[in-house]
């Protein structure tokens, strides 16, 4: 056992493993070793997950290459890039759907707004609702109109956002789009924010 380990580690496969696969823990005086510790701490199980499974796991598996827990550290930064890879996937097909398109700056009120949060990219991003109140000529006659406004702050502009007080009036610039693949209902997506004095 001792020899295997070795060419292991020779091959370049060291990492954790400290012993190979069922064998005794290397150069530890076996009352220290975690297995001897084993039939103590399963002498009264608080279940039988504890008295097999993990037991069998310090026993056989636990610092040798074939460690199920090192594996599963091992293979996370891989795992991470085919998960960021998938988002940014799913972010370009979503750019691929979006009816973009600018609107006119709209003078509105900041009625509320979310917590910050991350998307799996690590942009922050933040949800409010804005109401705006104004007029516009519609067939030549003057028509008012007030309105309450679903918008996000994706980006650094997320700060802009942020600083602001609730019931503070400002020009938002933006454009407008389906807020996901699945929901085609418009939101403003806010690019610019010029506080009224």
């Amino acid at each position: 056992p001792a020899e295997s380990t070795a060419r292991n580690a020779a091959a370049g496969n060291v990492g954790m493993i400290i012993k190979p696969k069922g064998g005794n823990w290397l150069g530890v005086d076996r009352r220290h070793s975690p297995e001897y510790g084993v039939p103590k701490v399963v002498d009264q199980p608080v279940n039988s997950w504890l008295e097999q499974k993990l037991a069998s796991y310090i026993k056989n598996e636990m610092g040798t290459l074939e460690d199920p827990i090192r594996r599963i550290a091992d293979e996370w930064p891989a795992k991470q890039e085919k998960l960021l890879a998938a988002q940014l996937n799913k972010r370009d097909k979503l750019k691929d759907l979006i009816v973009k398109y600018e609107v006119e700056p709209v003078p509105a009120i900041l009625v509320s707004k979310d917590a910050i949060r991350f998307t799996p990219a690590g942009i922050p991003v933040m949800h409010c609702q804005l109401e705006h109140s104004g007029q516009a000529n519609e067939v030549g006659v003057a028509r008012k109109i007030q309105m309450s406004v679903e918008a996000l702050a994706i980006g650094p502009i997320q700060k802009d956002l942020e600083q602001m007080d609730l019931g503070a009036q400002a020009v938002f610039e933006g454009f407008l789009a389906p807020k996901t693949l699945r929901n085609q209902r418009l939101v403003f997506h806010i690019t610019h924010i010029q506080l009224k004095s």
